[in-house]
C-alpha cells in the first residue's frame, strides 16, 4: 500500500524519514450471528463474490497455504460456486441502485486481492468512498476479463457501475443474503451501513 518497501531495511528507512499524510478510514455496521457489529477498515470492503473469495482464501491460509496462487485458486473455484445477489444501495436517503449483482467493492484505496485494481479512481484522503458494482454477468465473461481487474479497465464494461460518496446503506433480498469482507477479513452479512471518517489516521509513506 502506498508504495511502501517490502524489505525490513526499506521499512526502517521510511520510518526514519517520518514522512506522513492523513488517511481516511471506513466504518461499517453489519450483522453477525443476529447481532449488530461495527468494524473499521483502511482499504477495501468486498461483498458478494469478492467476500466468498476472501472466505475461501482465509480457510486456505488456516491450512498453511498463502500467496497469489492460493488467491487465484480461491477465485476460480469460487466462480463456479457463486451465482448472484439482489441488492439495493442508498446514498443520502436516495436509492441509487437496485438489481442482481455479481460482486461489489467499496473503499478508500485502489488495490486488493493480490494487486487487483478494484477501485481505480479511489483517493485515500479525499473524504469519499469509491464504489464499484458488477452486475450479474456470465462466468465465461468473468474469466475472459480477469486481466482487466489488474489495470482497472473493467469499470468500462457495460455490467459495471461506479459511485462516490461518504455514506452508503446496502440491503439485500433476502435480508441477510450478502456477505462482507474488509481488508481480506471475513466478517458478517447485510444489512450494511458504511460511513467514511476523513483523515482519521496518520500514515507513513515512502
Amino acid at each position: 500500500m502506498h508504495n511502501l518497501p517490502s524489505s525490513y531495511a526499506g521499512q526502517i528507512s521510511v520510518i526514519k524519514k517520518e514522512k506522513t499524510f492523513l488517511h481516511d478510514i471506513g466504518k461499517v455496521t453489519y450483522m453477525h450471528n443476529e447481532k449488530t457489529k461495527i468494524h473499521y477498515f483502511i482499504n477495501i470492503a468486498g461483498m458478494g463474490f469478492d467476500a466468498l473469495v476472501a472466505k475461501k482464501s482465509n480457510i486456505a491460509k488456516q491450512r498453511g497455504a498463502s500467496g497469489v496462487i492460493t488467491y487465484m485458486t480461491s477465485l476460480l473455484t469460487g466462480l463456479f460456486q457463486y451465482g448472484h445477489s439482489y441488492i439495493e444501495i442508498e446514498k443520502g436517503n436516495h436509492k441509487i441502485f437496485s438489481g442482481k449483482v455479481f460482486s461489489m467493492s467499496i473503499g478508500i484505496c485502489k488495490y486488493n486481492g493480490g494487486g487487483m485494481m478494484q477501485l481505480p479512481n479511489a483517493i485515500p484522503d479525499d473524504g469519499l468512498f469509491d464504489v464499484t458494482v458488477i452486475r450479474k454477468v456470465s462466468k465465461l465473461k468473468v474469466i475472459r476479463n480477469l486481466s482487466r481487474l489488474y489495470d482497472g479497465s473493467f469499470i468500462r464494461m457495460k455490467e459495471v457501475e461506479t459511485f462516490t460518496g461518504s455514506d452508503f446503506i446496502i440491503t439485500s433480498i433476502p435480508e441477510n443474503n450478502v456477505f462482507l469482507e474488509t481488508d481480506g477479513e471475513s466478517l458478517g452479512n447485510s444489512p450494511l451501513i458504511f460511513h467514511v471518517l476523513p483523515k482519521a489516521i496518520k500514515m507513513l509513506i515512502s
